[in-house]
This record gives structure tokens, sequence and C-alpha cells, in this order.
């Protein structure tokens, strides 16, 4: 984004000075990168200097308040990503409640992460799936879900265990990475 708009800047300004015959020493831009919509976006009206020693500080000038939008620009999506406005966003890096466990999906992870138990023997084959109670996802590079799973045990008594599962859906990778007895009233 930052060198876009310096490279629509510079455009912007050396065709001004090319239309007042003075050319700023700016460095070459490759136009095709730059979509021509792009060029007459941002409205600049500025006049080239009437002394040439004057073109680095415009220059400089020009870069500094470029860079002072691009910065300004990132701030507040940053911080609204790491849920600093109070957002429902998720926290890179922390928890957040899973808002509706009754998604398809997150069913399907938890009967997933209970198959995946037994099949590591982590749990007693006579167990099985019921539903996810609650959980939290935490985005990584991937998400991982940590899933209440109410399970009925060989005598049909309702037992809770915590799942935590690793997931990348752009990789079709999913991976069981604990699975035990979760503390009752989840």
């Amino acid at each position: 984004m930052f060198t876009l708009f310096n490279a629509v800047l510079a455009n912007r300004l050396r065709r001004q000075a090319k239309a007042s015959h003075r050319l700023l020493d700016l460095p070459a831009i490759n136009h095709t990168q730059v979509p021509s919509l792009l060029l007459d976006a941002i409205p600049i009206h500025l006049e080239p200097p009437p002394d040439p020693a004057m073109a680095r500080p415009l220059r400089l000038l020009v870069l500094l308040v470029a860079f002072a939008a691009a910065a300004a620009s990132s701030v507040v999506p940053a911080r609204a990503a790491l849920g600093g406005d109070g957002g429902p966003g998720l926290l890179g890096g922390g928890w957040r409640a899973i808002s509706d466990v009754s998604d398809p999906h997150i069913q399907e992870l938890g009967g997933w992460a209970l198959g995946q138990a037994k099949q590591q023997r982590l749990c007693g084959q006579g167990l099985t799936f019921r539903r996810v109670v609650s959980g939290q996802q935490q985005v990584v590079a991937g998400m991982n879900y940590r899933l209440y799973v109410d399970a009925a045990d060989a005598r049909g008594r309702s037992a809770p265990y915590e799942a935590l599962v690793f997931e990348q859906v752009w990789t079709n990778t999913r991976e069981l990475t604990s699975f035990k007895l979760a503390p009752r009233g989840h």
C-alpha cells in the first residue's frame, strides 16, 4: 500500500513538473505496475518549486506525509484486529469463546476428536459422542479449538472431555493435540 501510494504521488508530481518544464529528478516508476485509475484517484495540487534547490526538501516532505498517512491508516485496523476497540474480533494469539457451538462444523470437530482419541487410546473405546457443549478458538497459522465434549460412557452416563484440535482448512490439516477428562461444569 505504501509503495503504491508513493508511486502514485511520484507520478503526479512528475506530470506536474513536466507540465511546467521542471523535472524533479524522481526515480523512474514502472507504469505497468500502477493501475491508471489510481493515478487520478488522489487529487494533488502542488506546484513545482521555483528553485531547483527546493526539489529535494519537497521530496522529503512528500515522503514524510505519505509515510505518516500510511502509518495512520494501519493503526486503526491493527487495533481492531487485536480486539483493542472492544469489538468481537478475534484476538491474535488469544482464546475467544466460540459464539455458536451448535454450528455443524464445531459439532463435527468434536465427534472427530473423540474418534481420534479412541484410535490413539486416549480414552475408553466405549465412549460415544453426544455433542460439543462449549468451546474456545485461537487464531494461529490456522485455528486451535478447545472443545468441551459431552460423551456417554458404556453405561450411558455423561462424561465431559476437553479436546484440543488444530485445524488448517487450506491445507486439509487436522490434528488432535490433547484429549482429557474435563472438570465438571463445562
